[in-house]
């Protein structure tokens, strides 16, 4: 019988082991049996006693022991890991430093970011390989609730940004699966810029990062935050005060009136910084203008 479930996820070159509560036993124990599992497919692995060996004259031998054996290091063809839990986490984490990082990182391949994909070819595919014999090796012991991104990113599928957005709402506390969205605690958090209260797939219009109109479809993001997917797979993260669930007025027209006049007076300032007088007065003649 499988013992107690717990949940799965990867990042950046690190398998994140996650339980329902704080329970050291049952970490040290999934720590215990991944690391002869590795063991048995030549890895070679040690606990760090030398690493944390300055904590006992501060603390005593015991603590310093204690430490320690939360900890695991390992080195195989290559492929660095370091493993310890706290709380209710257990991480394991991977790098090389077969190739020189310096340019990245000066500290080496462990802290730079991106690491599977600066790995050399082969390295990068033990790498794959490792991660999913942890998977097999917990899945046979365990209930494994794996994260979609994490096990998309193993096996280097790349999502699209629709379901990076279904995958992050689910993780998130707000989230309300009788809803099938987020809590948006209030309608202050869903008035658009025309007085309507926004929802969850309504076609609504906004201003892109050039300024002009676009149109997409809404998800429901944090406080007045609002996803817009358009164009199929372009995702906007546009606050409530900025759509429009009326159709605008001049589709054409590039910025509004109060962005055209904030413009303008950039202008002028910065004219007068370079002592450019005549051609802020121009500038201004164009503001009263408008």
């Amino acid at each position: 019988m499988k013992e107690r479930s717990i949940r799965f996820g990867y990042h950046n070159a690190k398998l994140m082991i996650r339980t329902d509560k704080n329970d050291e036993t049952l970490l040290r124990s999934i720590m215990k049996s991944t690391c002869a599992m590795l063991r048995k497919h030549g890895w070679n692995i040690w606990v760090p006693y030398e690493e944390h060996a300055h904590a006992a004259e501060r603390h005593g031998k015991r603590f310093a022991r204690s430490c320690a054996e939360m900890h695991r290091k390992g080195e195989c063809r290559g492929l660095e890991l370091e493993a310890h839990f706290f709380g209710r986490l257990l991480e394991i984490q991977f790098w090389e430093d077969i190739i020189d990082h310096t340019a990245d990182n000066s500290n080496g391949g462990r802290h730079i970011f991106d690491k599977v994909s600066k790995m050399p070819f082969v390295t990068r595919i033990h790498h794959r390989l490792t991660c999913l014999r942890v998977l097999s090796h917990l899945h046979r012991h365990y209930e494994v609730e794996v994260e979609p991104i994490g096990i998309d990113r193993i096996f280097d599928r790349a999502l699209s940004r629709r379901e990076k957005i279904e995958a992050d709402i689910k993780k998130c506390v707000h989230y309300k699966p009788e809803l099938g969205r987020r809590s948006w605690n209030g309608d202050y958090n869903r008035k658009s810029m025309d007085g309507a209260l926004l929802d969850e797939g309504q076609r609504v219009y906004f201003r892109d990062y050039c300024g002009r109109w676009a149109t997409g479809i809404t998800r429901y993001n944090i406080n007045n935050m609002w996803w817009v997917v358009s164009n199929g797979n372009l995702v906007h993260n546009v606050a409530c005060f900025e759509i429009s669930t009326s159709v605008p007025t001049n589709l054409r027209e590039r910025m509004s009136g109060r962005e055209k006049s904030r413009a303008i007076e950039r202008h002028i300032d910065r004219a007068v910084k370079h002592k450019q007088y005549f051609r802020a007065h121009l500038i201004h003649q164009q503001l009263e203008a408008a």
